[in-house]
């Protein structure tokens, strides 16, 4: 278990970073195609994160 913890953290931080650095325009966020990408985007992220703990 503590192997895997290595190996995930580097995808983890990438992946934050991306879904942070979404660009705050609005556009996205209005359009369903943004709003689900955004929504699934977060439950990946809380899966790793969920993963890692665990």
């Amino acid at each position: 278990m503590e192997s895997e913890q290595p190996e995930l953290n580097p995808y983890v931080a990438p992946l934050a970073e991306e879904h942070l650095a979404v660009p705050p325009e609005g556009q996205e966020l209005t359009s369903p195609v943004g709003l689900s990408l955004w929504i699934g985007g977060l439950i990946v992220v809380l899966v790793l994160i969920v993963a890692i703990v665990g």
